[in-house]
């Protein structure tokens, strides 16, 4: 597949890397539509987000598309399903893992709810935030709009974060 990866701080390639394959939770969405994000993509190409100092890595964390394959254990994506694509992913080449990788060919969405109910992983902690996102889409929503899912849940977030009201300046 191909992918778009800073190379170093300020160099952008893209690179060829080997398709992934779902592990037992979860489905392999083929990207349809990826989004740049100024906050996280500008900041990983200029080498200024905080707590990433490995490159090479791929861009990206706001896309979806449809689901081409699901492990063993998967219960809440099925094969056609529109999706939100994954955050967190395994390629077969470590040289470019890492959180990000909407910029791929292909991402893998974890079925965290399958997870937990099987008692691997814990609701409340880990990479839960980012798991909850990786979800099947409304087969009326496009692409596009489904890749805008993940701006909306931060912004929708900010409200109660900063307990705004309706009226309020």
């Amino acid at each position: 597949m191909r992918a778009v990866a800073v190379i170093e701080p300020g160099k952008v390639r893209v690179v060829d890397l080997p398709d992934p394959a779902p592990g037992p939770y979860q489905a392999r969405v083929r990207t349809e539509a990826a989004l740049l994000c100024n906050a996280t993509d500008g900041k990983l190409v200029a080498g200024h987000f905080p707590g990433v100092d490995t490159y090479p890595l791929i861009l990206g964390h706001e896309g979806a598309g449809i689901v081409d394959a699901v492990g063993e254990k998967v219960r809440n994506f099925k094969v056609g399903d529109r999706a939100i694509g994954g955050l967190v992913f395994e390629f077969g080449d470590p040289r470019y893992a890492s959180g990000w990788g909407g910029f791929c060919g292909y991402t893998l969405a974890n079925d965290h709810d399958a997870m937990v109910a099987d008692g691997v992983a814990d609701a409340e902690h880990g990479w839960f935030e980012c798991y909850e996102i990786q979800r099947p889409v409304a087969p009326d929503i496009t692409v596009e709009a489904a890749a805008l899912l993940c701006t909306w849940r931060e912004v929708y977030g900010g409200f109660g974060d900063f307990n705004l009201q309706q009226g309020d300046d």
